[in-house]
């Protein structure tokens, strides 16, 4: 794809944060936009700021993902709307930061309806007709966290390595199309979520303040995804080699991140 001009994107959790960065971002480039989130007043407010600067169709659809059926009723709605999806962008979270011992199971299963199922009814949404059509592009937005797992971030890494194997999964029952998949293993963004997620409030809070990328770094990286598709990416890239790393020899990266994590 040479440029996202004229095409159609549905981001979901667009109203703030890495949505509305990446929102922002394709909307400068000419792509006509569905925005979804759950919050109908952020979300509002976003796809006003949006259609009076941009001379594209920008729309918003207040829903919660977790539910299968406000998902497919929504997303019939934007065929109608649109007349296609180009691309999904699966960028909906919430945080799950908790040590085991008092992680709760309604947390798990809200963070797990979100970040797994929703991501889920969203594809099952979108993949018939992109088959069908022989077109189209998936982008799920999991986490580095899904392969590398460090304590009182097990709930949240559990629920993005679920979305990691199903895309993955899914790229390849597509490699033989034209649909594309693509899986970004994401790092630690400055956005509200991780300021409601407690993880600031960790022994990482140093490194991850000082190693958090900027949403708008992300939405740039996210907008070269779309115009050159790939499987899996890592991003920060600088962040791909701790991940290799940590497969093969995992009580070294566990001492990197006690020394990372005792530092002043």
């Amino acid at each position: 794809m040479e440029n996202v001009k004229g095409k159609n994107i549905v981001i979901t959790g667009g109203s703030r944060g890495i949505g509305k960065a990446m929102a922002l971002k394709f909307a400068a480039e000419g792509a006509n936009l569905a925005l979804i989130a759950s919050n109908p007043v952020l979300l509002e407010e976003t796809r006003k700021e949006l259609s009076e600067k941009y001379n594209v169709f920008v729309r918003a659809y207040p829903l919660n993902i977790s539910n299968q059926g406000d998902v497919s009723q929504t997303f019939e709605r934007i065929y109608n709307d649109s007349g296609n999806i180009d691309i999904l962008i699966n960028n909906a979270g919430v945080p799950c930061h908790e040590y085991i011992k008092n992680l709760t199971f309604d947390q798990l299963k809200l963070a797990t309806e979100v970040n797994f199922y929703g991501s889920f009814f969203t594809i099952k949404a979108v993949l018939d007709k992109m088959l069908e059509n022989n077109s189209g592009h998936i982008i799920n937005i999991t986490s580095g966290a899904a392969r590398i797992t460090r304590e009182y971030t097990a709930g949240y890494a559990a629920t993005k390595a679920a979305l990691t194997s199903l895309s993955e999964g899914l790229y390849l029952e597509t490699k033989h199309t034209n649909v594309n998949v693509t899986t970004v293993l994401l790092g630690a963004v400055k956005t509200q979520m991780q300021q409601d997620g407690g993880i600031l409030n960790t022994k990482y809070s140093k490194a991850i303040r000082e190693g958090s990328m900027e949403p708008e770094y992300v939405a740039e990286e996210i907008y070269k995804l779309a115009i050159n598709p790939v499987r899996i990416i890592t991003i920060p890239k600088r962040s791909e080699p701790i991940t290799n790393l940590y497969s093969i020899y995992p009580e070294f990266i566990d001492k990197y991140f006690e020394l990372v994590g005792n530092s002043k």
